[in-house]
């Protein structure tokens, strides 16, 4: 039996070149770049504004006696860039789209006033993105929904950038060489990992179990190195995602994904092993008060089964005698067909408030529950036989819950404040088909395994924040984070003999 409370505070403070702020964003990005006139000159007093399109959250900055401005907290999403100059003609920018933790590079030249009352230009030829590692990849919305994927988990696609892939023992994401247990994942700026066995909540145990639906999630980026001591305590790389929100405009989507065993070829030697997969959902979102409050939820749904079979090769071969009948009659009634399922179900609910333009609150619930009988099957399609007993099998289950809030605020263009807290727990037994002393024979294996059962539960609470004071081109940013985890694993070997 394992009892571990964890507890960890994380208190910093950073003097850092303002292009470097980009990677200090958990759920946001931002908007930078210099004011000049026709000639080259800067143009200190110059506002720049930009207007989600999607919520209408409208935000400015001005620029100080070098040109420069700065425009922070902006939730990722398609922006109007405007810059007006008493004295000087209006530019504005065309759709500009921001991802989480982007920092945007927008410099604008404005001519005297009279040679024409207003310019629009496109974002594709104003906009540059030069203060990002070119190493991080950020996956949106639309990749994750296009792209193929098996099992509806979202982290699955983080395979797909450099240097990423999936350990053979565990089944985590492992960045540039590092283990996965020592990743990061955080999820709307919250941390969101399993604490004891590590890699996302809800963990790598089942094949294809889900925590969060995949139908929630905006776009994630991954940090192989090189991100802000706020993001966690982590060697092994950063998966940061943000969930999505609501908009003016009411939105949805509904799914259903089918793998039927009959579309697969059947198999002249064995059992058809071929699974059944059903994969069902759909999300909504929209405006509870245009501009100003908002909602979305999503829910999905997983049914999934496999024929194993229970075979000892060994007797194939073996013609019993009379001394050897009785025994041999034992040992096959042991065999048998039996499946393999993993059934989850994954929901969200979320609520964004834009309490003025200065200040914006959002909070997220999120659940799950999954429930894999014969968790331990081996075999696959081409062989879909195992040499233990179905005794020694058993059923592994899950159950997650999460609420976050997170609160922003930016009194003034050169000042900042972020507040965010959670509060997460995870309920994970692994039980046993029966209790009965494991007997291992070259034949096959009898009785319960050695590490069933057991139980797993934990929870996290988490606060932090942070301020951001903007100084010409320096920013000075100070925070902190906290972090109460406690853990209660039971974990007995050979319990039953």
């Amino acid at each position: 039996m394992v009892h571990l409370g964890a507890c960890l505070t994380l208190i910093s403070i950073m003097l850092i070149p303002l292009p470097a702020l980009a990677r200090n964003r958990a759920t946001t990005a931002e908007i930078v770049g210099l004011l000049e006139d026709t000639t080259g000159g800067v143009l200190p007093g110059a506002t720049v504004s930009t207007v989600n399109l999607d919520d209408g959250l409208v935000r400015s900055g001005v620029s100080d006696g070098a040109g420069r401005y700065h425009i922070l907290l902006l939730p990722p999403g398609r922006y109007d860039v405007r810059a007006e100059l008493a004295g000087f003609d209006t530019v504005e920018l065309g759709e500009v789209t921001l991802t989480v933790g982007a920092s945007r590079t927008i410099n604008f030249r404005l001519a005297p006033a009279g040679v024409t009352e207003e310019i629009t230009v496109t974002a594709q030829t104003s906009v540059v993105e030069t203060t990002t590692d070119t190493s991080d990849v950020t996956l949106d919305s639309q990749a994750i929904s296009n792209l193929p994927i098996n099992g509806r988990r979202f982290h699955d696609f983080v395979s797909l950038t450099p240097t990423a892939q999936v350990e053979p023992q565990r089944g985590q994401i492992s960045l540039a060489g590092q283990r996965g247990i020592n990743g990061n994942i955080s999820i709307d700026g919250a941390d969101y990992n399993q604490p004891f066995f590590g890699g996302i909540r809800g963990g790598e145990r089942s094949q294809f179990t889900f925590t969060i639906p995949q139908e929630a999630i905006r776009e994630f980026r991954v940090v192989k190195a090189g991100y802000s001591p706020e993001f966690g305590r982590s060697t092994g790389g950063l998966v940061n995602a943000i969930t999505k929100s609501g908009a003016n405009g009411t939105s949805g989507s509904v799914f259903y994904l089918l793998r039927p065993e009959k579309l697969a070829a059947k198999n002249a030697f064995l059992q058809d092993a071929a699974p059944t997969q059903h994969q069902f959902g759909g999300s909504l979102g929209g405006a509870l008060v245009r501009d100003r409050a908002f909602y979305f939820a999503a829910y999905e749904q997983q049914e999934f089964k496999a024929p194993r079979e229970v075979r000892f090769v060994r007797l194939d071969g073996f013609t019993p005698t009379a001394a050897s009948r009785e025994g041999y009659d034992h040992f096959r009634r042991f065999e048998t067909p039996f499946e393999v399922t993993n059934d989850s179900r994954a929901w969200l609910a979320r609520a964004d408030f834009n309490l003025t333009n200065a200040h914006r609150f959002n909070i997220r619930y999120n659940g799950s529950t999954n429930k894999a009988l014969n968790s331990d099957g081996v075999g696959g399609v081409i062989t879909p036989t195992t040499h233990r007993s179905l005794e020694t099998n058993g059923t592994e289950e899950d159950s997650t819950q999460t609420a976050v809030g997170q609160f922003t605020s930016a009194p003034a263009s050169d000042l900042v404040f972020e507040l965010r807290g959670q509060y997460s727990r995870e309920d994970r037994p692994r039980l046993a088909n029966a209790l009965k002393p494991l007997v291992d024979l070259s034949l096959g294996e009898f009785g319960t395994r050695s590490f069933r059962p057991t139980t797993q539960y934990d929870w996290r609470a988490q606060a932090g924040g942070n301020v951001t004071w903007l100084a010409g081109g320096h920013s000075l940013k100070a925070g902190f984070d906290y972090n109460h985890v406690f853990i209660d694993q039971k974990f007995g070997f050979f319990q039953n003999g």
